[in-house]
């Protein structure tokens, strides 16, 4: 079959590329910023971080699926058209092409940019979430009532010994309730511990 050539165009058709060129500029940056802010706080785990990539390619090949939606002539009419003609030459500095060593260079600045803008703040959101739930007094224990009302309490109110705990009066009856088949105590810091305390060695 014989191929299609451009071979002129208008200026108003011109205009319209022009257009449509600069908006995929602007939707690929807009994905680009916002691809990365979501991989960024949305993909702490390994896991996750490599289902959201995975996402975001399919993001990424819509328009060859909308293309795949197109009449059998429009994608005929792709196919067996000619290139455009493109420069034979290309500035170079000591071997190297500018085009590249831009896009790399906005590259690196782009991954300098999201460091400091977005994964530093969120490694001190991070780190003072751990510090909130983990710092400071954790001797405590709580409860939540059929009235979701929380209760509270330290975790040794008494300031109770372990062998004064394996010896408490209730957990007999506990061990009754919750274990009434038997099971072997086990010895922590040559304390011997009933089983019913829901204790296990690590």
């Amino acid at each position: 079959e014989e191929d299609f050539v451009i071979a002129s165009m208008s200026v108003a058709r011109k205009a319209f590329f022009m257009l449509v060129l600069l908006c995929r500029f602007a939707i690929v940056n807009v994905l680009w910023y916002s691809g990365c802010v979501f991989l960024i706080n949305y993909s702490i785990d390994a896991g996750d971080l490599i289902l959201n990539a995975v996402a975001l390619e399919v993001i990424l090949n819509v328009d060859q699926a909308f293309f795949n939606l197109a009449p059998t002539v429009v994608k005929n009419l792709v196919k067996h058209m000619e290139p455009l003609p493109a420069p034979k030459k290309t500035r170079q500095i000591a071997g190297l092409d500018c085009k590249t060593m831009i896009f790399t260079l906005v590259f690196f600045v782009f991954l300098t940019f999201m460091a400091f803008v977005e994964i530093l703040p969120l490694i001190g959101r991070i780190e003072s979430a751990y510090g909130i739930l983990c710092d400071g007094n954790t001797n405590f224990t709580y409860g939540l009532d059929p009235n979701y009302l929380v209760w509270l309490s330290d975790t040794n109110p008494w300031n109770m010994s372990l062998k004064e705990v394996a010896k408490y009066p209730h957990l007999k009856t506990i061990r009754e309730a919750m274990y009434p088949q038997t099971i072997p105590n086990w010895t922590i810091q040559g304390v011997t511990v009933p089983a019913e305390m829901g204790l296990r060695p690590m």
